[in-house]
């Protein structure tokens, strides 16, 4: 299986790289850290490469330094996506706020840790949104209508899913339940086609029985020429016969009169098992071999001799 790279967050990075806290700063220019070492604020942008699989740093460059002996004093401005940190030179900074949650006041710890005193501004919670920090009415109603418009964006878009998904249970909903319908069809008419064959088979040997039991010695004395009659073997629809004729009157017949005759006791046979298919031939009584059978090819009847 082959190596997927690795992506790493250029904060990871360069955390690993000075082995203490740095905090990201909110900037327009290339990505810039600050970190409290040796007595001061030092500042570095950074850059990442890709090495092989994964990232690591590039390049990492100190921009600028406060000694911390010139920062006794800081305003803290907690807001939504950032914190803005104002220091008695001037200096001002925002800090992009950290992941976790319990990291929110890592920063401000840290100053006041090294003896810098801090104050907190408090704000309403809707002025630590972005547009609402600086309370300009301008800017609050700029903000409302792109909040009111994203929100409404956001809500269309989600009861457009929630249709959107509600339709398609349905179809499937629809399309199981014709599933099911099709089933049941399916196994009904198999049913249906099975009790039929049962019915099949069973009339089917009640004529053959009647046959025998009474069809046989009627049919023997319209026609002399017939000897016996034997139900060979049959199959759903079709029931076969072997007609065994007299030899000796039977070779006393002409063609015509022998095709007559097998037609006839086809014909014969057909009525008394009706409505059941048969397939015949006609043998020797004496030879038991065959006589005459019917060629389906051309659908009429063959003498053999």
């Amino acid at each position: 299986m082959a190596k997927q790279f690795k992506k790493v967050k250029l904060e990871l990075l360069v955390k690993e790289y000075f082995s203490q806290n740095v905090y990201p700063i909110v900037s327009n220019k290339a990505a810039e850290f600050m970190i409290i070492r040796d007595g001061n604020l030092e500042f570095y942008q950074a850059k990442k490469k890709s090495r092989g699989y994964t990232e690591v740093i590039d390049s990492i460059n100190i921009i600028k330094k406060y000694p911390l002996s010139e920062l006794s004093h800081v305003t803290i401005d907690y807001f939504v996506l950032s914190t803005k940190y104002v220091f008695s030179n001037n200096l001002q900074i925002s800090v992009y706020a950290p992941a976790e949650k319990k990291d929110k006041f890592q920063l401000q710890n840290e100053l006041v840790d090294i003896g810098i005193t801090a104050k907190v501004l408090e704000r309403k919670w809707y002025n630590k949104i972005l547009g609402f920090r600086s309370k300009k009415i301008w800017k609050m109603a700029i903000a409302s209508i792109f909040y009111f418009i994203f929100i409404y964006v956001n809500i269309v878009g989600f009861l457009a899913f929630l249709e959107n998904e509600k339709h398609i249970r349905q179809e499937q909903a629809i399309e199981q339940e014709n599933r099911e319908k099709q089933r049941e069809e399916r196994a009904r008419e198999k049913e249906e086609r099975k009790k039929e064959q049962q019915e099949l088979e069973e009339n089917k040997g009640k004529a053959i029985i009647d046959f025998k039991n009474n069809g046989i010695e009627k049919l023997i004395e319209e026609y002399n020429v017939v000897q016996s009659i034997e139900v060979k073997e049959n199959s759903i629809e079709t029931i076969f016969f072997d007609v065994y004729v007299d030899e000796e009157s039977w070779s006393e017949l002409t063609n015509s009169k022998k095709l007559s005759l097998a037609a006839s006791l086809e014909t014969y046979i057909e009525k008394e098992v009706d409505p059941y298919s048969i397939s015949m031939d006609v043998y020797s009584h004496t030879n038991e071999d065959k006589l005459a059978q019917r060629t389906f090819f051309r659908n009429r009847w063959e003498i053999i001799r």
